[in-house]
């Protein structure tokens, strides 16, 4: 996912510049998509290899600072949302509106981390220099996530799942955390869509996660594609 960071454009995500998920999916960052046409998108230019986990990034991250937020478990309240603006699915074998989750994570004993380096280009490829477009460039290493909730609609085990790290931005109030933006095949939870359209979730499943000590936030984002469009409902948040 590319997202250029328009200056003066009003908050509404969850990872600053070039990267993240939407408000819907994990909350909390900043940044609008770019528009298609002339404008400068953020592109991925390189890719670095860190030192270690305590060397400092260009952007002032470092590995450590990812690391230092992420702990072996934790226990939450997840909230299943069947409808929303004209979606409607169920979820096989959610019991009730909402079910205890946990969530366990897997961090290597010599974790790789990368520093990325953002920047605007414009639609042929070349960097440009525009004020209007800010490219932020992020530290990210690897883990393992695993969640299943209480009732058992949703399990599963994720391995090679990216955490990214971007800078603050105190001159607009927008304070960067760790977060995990990723989408995979998931057969859980087993969502069915009722309306508007009647068929099976697509495997697909977005997975956002936003690591804000003492909490983990996040959501599961499901999609189902008919002829003409694509349908997506976030169906739980903790």
């Amino acid at each position: 996912m590319r997202v250029a960071r328009y200056v003066g454009a009003t908050l509404a995500m969850v990872s600053l510049g070039c990267e993240g998920p939407g408000a819907d999916e994990a909350g909390g960052v900043s940044g609008d998509t770019a528009t298609e046409g002339s404008k400068p998108t953020c592109e991925l230019v390189s890719t670095t290899e860190l030192a270690s986990v305590d060397t400092v990034a260009p952007n002032g991250r470092s590995g450590a600072d990812i690391l230092a937020v992420i702990p072996e478990s934790f226990e939450t309240t997840l909230t299943w949302e069947l409808s929303s603006n004209g979606a409607e699915v169920e979820v096989q074998g959610a019991s009730g509106q909402s079910s205890a989750l946990t969530l366990t994570f897997d961090v290597p004993m010599d974790p790789q981390v990368f520093f990325e380096d953002w920047e605007a280009t414009d639609p042929s490829g070349e960097v440009v220099h525009d004020v209007d477009v800010v490219c932020d460039d992020f530290v990210r290493t690897v883990i393992g996530v695993s969640a299943a909730t209480e009732d058992g609609a949703l399990a599963f085990e994720l391995s090679g799942v990216d955490v990214g790290f971007g800078p603050d931005h105190p001159e607009t109030g927008d304070w960067a955390k760790p977060f995990i933006y990723a989408t995979r095949d998931l057969s859980s939870p087993n969502v069915n869509f009722l309306a508007p359209v009647a068929q099976p979730a697509d495997a697909g499943k977005t997975l956002g996660l936003i690591f804000e000590a003492p909490q983990i936030s996040g959501s599961l984002t499901v999609y189902a594609t008919s002829s003409d469009e694509t349908h997506r409902l976030v169906v739980a948040r903790w």
